[in-house]
């Protein structure tokens, strides 16, 4: 998967995050999606400090 390609896909999970915030009940968002959310966001931070 190219550089592009993983940002896209990071960006698209994180608005669907912001969805599921919304529509979730908060403890299953609060239970589950913590761990994921700072994982994306610290690789997401990790590619865009890549030099292509």
């Amino acid at each position: 998967m190219s550089k592009s390609e993983e940002i896209r896909e990071i960006v698209g999970w994180l608005d669907g995050f912001s969805a599921a915030v919304w529509l979730l009940p908060s403890d299953k968002v609060s239970e589950e999606y913590p761990a994921m959310y700072e994982e994306k966001v610290a690789r997401l931070r990790e590619l865009l400090a890549k030099e292509d």
